[in-house]
Protein backbone atom coordinates (compact mmCIF):
# COMPACT_ATOMS: atom_id res chain seq x y z
CA UNK A 1 0.00 0.00 0.00
CA UNK A 2 3.04 2.22 0.90
CA UNK A 3 2.82 6.04 2.71
CA UNK A 4 -0.10 6.97 -0.06
CA UNK A 5 -1.73 4.45 1.23
CA UNK A 6 -1.61 4.63 4.63
CA UNK A 7 -2.14 8.51 4.75
CA UNK A 8 -4.95 8.51 2.58
CA UNK A 9 -6.55 5.31 5.04
CA UNK A 10 -5.29 7.44 7.82
CA UNK A 11 -7.07 10.42 6.32
CA UNK A 12 -10.35 8.46 5.53
CA UNK A 13 -11.05 6.84 8.67
CA UNK A 14 -10.54 10.54 10.07
CA UNK A 15 -13.22 11.95 8.45
CA UNK A 16 -15.65 8.86 8.84
CA UNK A 17 -15.13 9.60 12.71
CA UNK A 18 -15.68 13.30 12.38
CA UNK A 19 -18.88 12.75 10.10
CA UNK A 20 -20.27 10.00 12.85
CA UNK A 21 -19.89 12.79 15.18
CA UNK A 22 -21.13 15.91 13.03
CA UNK A 23 -24.20 13.97 12.08
CA UNK A 24 -25.14 12.27 15.13
CA UNK A 25 -24.40 15.60 17.33
CA UNK A 26 -27.65 17.02 16.39
CA UNK A 27 -29.67 14.62 17.91
CA UNK A 28 -27.89 14.39 20.81
CA UNK A 29 -27.19 18.10 21.82
CA UNK A 30 -31.31 18.10 21.23
CA UNK A 31 -31.89 15.37 23.86
CA UNK A 32 -29.27 17.22 26.40
CA UNK A 33 -30.90 20.33 25.56
CA UNK A 34 -34.19 19.24 25.94
CA UNK A 35 -36.89 21.72 27.16
CA UNK A 36 -34.17 24.27 28.05
CA UNK A 37 -36.42 26.76 26.07
CA UNK A 38 -33.12 27.46 23.60
CA UNK A 39 -34.53 26.44 20.50
CA UNK A 40 -33.28 28.58 18.20
CA UNK A 41 -30.07 27.87 19.62
CA UNK A 42 -30.55 24.29 19.01
CA UNK A 43 -31.33 24.01 15.50
CA UNK A 44 -28.71 26.95 14.29
CA UNK A 45 -25.93 24.19 16.11
CA UNK A 46 -27.55 20.88 14.77
CA UNK A 47 -28.50 22.78 11.43
CA UNK A 48 -23.75 23.59 11.52
CA UNK A 49 -23.52 20.20 12.62
CA UNK A 50 -25.32 19.06 9.60
CA UNK A 51 -24.03 20.64 7.28
CA UNK A 52 -20.34 20.30 8.32
CA UNK A 53 -20.89 16.06 8.40
CA UNK A 54 -22.18 16.60 4.66
CA UNK A 55 -19.18 18.03 3.98
CA UNK A 56 -17.09 15.46 6.12
CA UNK A 57 -18.56 12.74 4.58
CA UNK A 58 -18.02 13.80 1.14
CA UNK A 59 -14.52 14.12 1.37
CA UNK A 60 -14.40 10.67 3.15
CA UNK A 61 -16.52 9.50 0.51
CA UNK A 62 -13.15 10.74 -2.20
CA UNK A 63 -10.39 9.77 -0.16
CA UNK A 64 -11.85 6.27 0.20
CA UNK A 65 -13.17 5.55 -3.13
CA UNK A 66 -9.13 6.80 -4.03
CA UNK A 67 -8.45 4.16 -2.03
CA UNK A 68 -9.91 1.39 -3.00
CA UNK A 69 -9.14 2.77 -6.58
CA UNK A 70 -5.55 3.16 -6.08
CA UNK A 71 -4.78 -1.16 -5.55
CA UNK A 72 -6.77 -1.66 -8.39
CA UNK A 73 -5.24 0.77 -10.63
CA UNK A 74 -2.68 3.49 -10.97
CA UNK A 75 -2.93 6.04 -8.65
CA UNK A 76 -3.52 8.74 -11.64
CA UNK A 77 -6.47 7.62 -12.69
CA UNK A 78 -7.50 6.78 -8.96
CA UNK A 79 -7.32 10.03 -8.06
CA UNK A 80 -9.24 10.86 -10.94
CA UNK A 81 -11.94 8.55 -10.25
CA UNK A 82 -11.94 10.21 -6.46
CA UNK A 83 -12.47 13.68 -7.58
CA UNK A 84 -15.05 12.98 -9.85
CA UNK A 85 -16.99 11.11 -7.17
CA UNK A 86 -16.39 14.07 -4.64
CA UNK A 87 -17.26 16.76 -7.51
CA UNK A 88 -20.77 14.25 -8.17
CA UNK A 89 -21.91 13.84 -4.87
CA UNK A 90 -21.01 18.01 -4.09
CA UNK A 91 -22.93 18.90 -6.79
CA UNK A 92 -25.73 17.14 -5.66
CA UNK A 93 -25.22 18.17 -2.23
CA UNK A 94 -24.51 21.85 -1.92
CA UNK A 95 -23.90 22.96 -5.49
CA UNK A 96 -27.75 22.36 -6.47
CA UNK A 97 -29.47 23.47 -3.10
CA UNK A 98 -27.12 26.57 -2.93
CA UNK A 99 -27.63 27.27 -6.43
CA UNK A 100 -31.57 27.16 -5.76
CA UNK A 101 -31.24 29.29 -3.21
CA UNK A 102 -29.60 31.95 -5.01
CA UNK A 103 -32.01 31.63 -7.72
CA UNK A 104 -35.14 31.99 -5.18
CA UNK A 105 -33.66 35.49 -3.75
CA UNK A 106 -34.04 36.91 -7.12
Amino acid sequence: MGRFGHALYLAAMLLAAATSGLLIGPGAYHRLRFRSHDLEHTIAIGHRMAIAGLASLVCAIGCSIVLAASMLISHGPAVLLGAVAFAFVSTLWFVLPIARRLRDRT
